[in-house]
């Protein structure tokens, strides 16, 4: 949950990519945060009746992902997806039910959710890079390496959906180096830890 401002006459708009809002928080104040939301989101979807709101459902079982309550979560997702008709975010909805067939070790399900994904939005690289990431758990390095290839080459395109950017930057290029490292490949490993490196400089880089 956040405060968006709305205007209250017509005005012009433009888009700014240099201005950044940094949120900071400890982490007793982000449980609060997380169990406060949880009612709001609720309370909302109640009184909504038998004409919900699938936003609400979508940010709704975000929240429930957070809290580990996988099978609320599930189980709003897929309400959601019988309601909305945005293709990028049903995207996100089906790699969110995708990761919690991954967590009950339903691989197959889950590579059929993020297959799904694709379909729904053939742009999203998030469905790629999961994909890409199974297959290297997996030892199947050269399928790692073709599917976060895959990811990494669809076009940045703006959205307005929630993304977290080092998910399709900084982590498929760990993936394809840790892939490229079991093929010994050293130098095409090396070369893209050192590109990874330049989203995140931490102890995995």
């Amino acid at each position: 949950m956040h405060e968006t401002l709305i205007e209250n006459r017509t005005t012009n708009k433009v888009k700014n990519s240099e201005i950044r809002i940094i949120h900071k928080s400890l982490e007793d104040r982000r449980d609060s945060a997380l169990e406060r939301n949880v009612r709001i989101l609720q309370k909302e979807l109640e009184s909504q009746g038998n004409s919900p709101d699938p936003r609400t459902m979508f940010y709704l079982a975000a929240c429930y992902m957070d809290m580990a309550a996988y099978n609320d979560a599930e189980e709003l997702y897929t309400l959601y997806l019988k309601l909305s008709g945005w293709n990028e975010e049903r995207a996100q909805a089906w790699c969110q039910i995708a990761s919690i067939h991954r967590k009950n070790k339903d691989n197959k399900e889950a590579m059929q959710c993020y297959l799904q994904a694709i379909e729904e939005d053939p742009e999203s690289r998030e469905a790629y890079i999961a994909i890409a990431e199974m297959y290297l758990l997996e030892e199947k390095f050269e399928k790692a390496i073709t599917w976060s290839e895959i990811g990494m080459q669809r076009p940045d395109k703006e959205s307005m959906t929630i993304q977290n950017p080092l998910s399709v930057t900084y982590r498929p290029l760990l993936i394809y180096a840790e892939a490229q490292f079991n093929l010994g490949n050293i130098d095409k490993a090396l070369q893209a830890v050192k590109k990874a490196q330049t989203y995140r400089n931490d102890d995995l880089t």
